[in-house]
């Protein structure tokens, strides 16, 4: 299975917060991780403290 994850969903598989067990499941059965080339950008504008801390 290839799964597409948007910013909000590949920082649930590193954030413990509501629906990251269902993210860490996905991944866990996924062939392929596939993210926007935006998300690295996003990760770093959006509320960057609140995930990293």
């Amino acid at each position: 299975m290839k799964v597409f994850f948007d910013t909000s969903a590949f920082v649930k598989r590193y954030v413990n917060e509501t629906g990251s067990q269902a993210v860490v499941e996905i991944c866990q059965n996924a062939d392929t991780l596939a993210l926007s080339i935006i998300c690295g950008k996003n990760l770093k504008t959006e509320k960057p403290n609140q995930w990293l801390n």
